[in-house]
């Protein structure tokens, strides 16, 4: 591999080989991508070069030693580790199964921002496939792309032999099965659990189950850019409408606890997500206590302006006043500091150079924000409660200073989930 290296950026005598990368094909070039975990990312290659690399598996995995690879070290290599959501693929160590057509196929896939690659090694053929997009897409197309060219290669050089008569499906318990599946959440098991990495908590999955027993699931897209769509085939087994990837159900005791799809399975399967922060039920409920924040924080100006304007004045106690003005500015605190951590892990994560060192003194800020914000957001709106019964206020602004504290509660706990209070620097 004459033309390949990890160094970055990429020595003058290979930048020439480089495509540009983009967002989208239609738009301006992106400066080269620096990957900090170089082992995972680093790496730029020519397709001729990594055509070798294919050539060197292929040839241990059909029992020859090689200069770079013994036999015995390519089938452990390929050999399945556990299951993980039976019958679907699983990994193997550096590839994972991604068989088709009842062919024995590995693959191990690559992503950053701008670059999408994906080899597929046809063990007992001899051949293997490689190819790099040197954009995103519209709607991820990348990963469609990529299944559809797998597929589309195996149907033309491996057709799948002729299948035996399907048996029939039980529609019943399929449509029953469907149902159990979709009133769940879902959380990817491949996730970040530590500090502001759990930003994207709420980020679930969900499926939606149509008739007949179809499973629909909008966050894989087809090529055309539709959600894909699963047709039950056998017990908690579903078979994509249109192509070859199954969804099968993960269960434990009998009881569906996950879910997974042939094309992420080896390394991602969907996990139900626990009830303490399930978005079933904390989205509604973050949703509503956005808007009675929103509502206190914008009221109050506004209300402040026509008092102003028709010259009155509010008659209140002046702890009444203090506590009335502490709840409004800890209603806007509260809204402040998760949008914030948002913007910046949103923009962190636009560019993995972004996520070291330098990150620290805003994780810090976000962590110091989020303490105060929750102990001096529930302490302003508790003492706005007692201070509003007091002073002897009508029922409304009692049941208003009610549910000022129970929507910064709401938050309170979110901004815990989100993990930004955790001050932890390694995410």
């Amino acid at each position: 591999m004459q033309h390949a290296s990890f160094r970055q950026p990429l020595p003058p005598a290979l930048r020439a080989q480089m495509s540009n990368g983009y967002a989208l094909g239609s738009g301006a070039p992106r400066a080269f991508e620096v990957t900090p975990s170089a082992p995972a990312g680093a790496l730029s290659a020519t397709a001729t070069d990594m055509a070798r690399f294919m050539i060197a598996h292929l040839q241990a995995a059909n029992g020859a030693d090689t200069p770079l690879l013994k036999a015995a070290t390519s089938a452990q290599m390929l050999t399945p580790q556990t299951r993980f959501a039976p019958p679907l693929n699983t990994m193997a160590l550096g590839f994972y199964e991604i068989d088709v057509n009842g062919q024995r196929v590995v693959s191990h896939a690559g992503d950053t921002y701008s670059f999408h690659s994906q080899l597929f090694l046809f063990r007992d053929q001899g051949v293997g496939v490689f190819v790099a997009l040197n954009s995103a897409g519209a709607n991820g197309a990348t990963g469609p792309i990529r299944r559809e060219l797998l597929e589309r290669f195996a149907d033309r050089y491996f057709p799948a032999p002729a299948a035996a008569p399907a048996a029939a499906v039980d529609l019943a318990l399929a449509r029953q099965q469907a149902r159990t599946l979709a009133s769940f959440s879902y959380l990817d098991s491949r996730r970040a659990e530590t500090g502001v990495g759990r930003s994207g908590v709420l980020s679930q999955t969900r499926l939606k189950a149509l008739d007949d027993g179809v499973l629909q699931l909008p966050r894989l897209k087809q090529p055309n850019g539709q959600p894909s769509t699963f047709t039950p085939v056998a017990p908690w087994l579903w078979q994509a409408t249109h192509g070859k990837l199954r969804l099968a159900a993960i269960l434990k005791d009998g009881e569906p606890v996950g879910f997974a799809v042939d094309s992420s399975s080896p390394f991602n399967v969907f996990l139900r997500a626990e009830g303490y922060r399930s978005a079933l039920w904390l989205k509604p409920a973050l949703t509503l206590a956005a808007v009675i924040l929103g509502l206190a924080t914008l009221a109050w100006p506004i209300a402040a302006l026509v008092r102003r304007r028709q010259g009155r004045t509010l008659a209140w106690p002046r702890r009444t006043h203090i506590a009335y003005r502490l709840s409004r500015i800890a209603a806007a605190f509260l809204l402040l500091v998760p949008v914030a951590a948002l913007a910046v892990m949103t923009w962190a994560s636009a560019d993995f150079a972004r996520l070291d060192a330098r990150l620290d003194p805003a994780i810090l800020a976000l962590g110091i924000a989020s303490v105060v914000a929750i102990i001096g957001g529930l302490a302003a709106m508790a003492w706005n409660l007692v201070q509003t019964v007091r002073a002897g206020r009508g029922v409304f602004a009692r049941l208003w200073a009610v549910l000022l504290l129970a929507a910064a509660a709401v938050l309170a706990y979110v901004i815990v989930l989100m993990g930004q209070a955790d001050f932890a620097l390694t995410y």
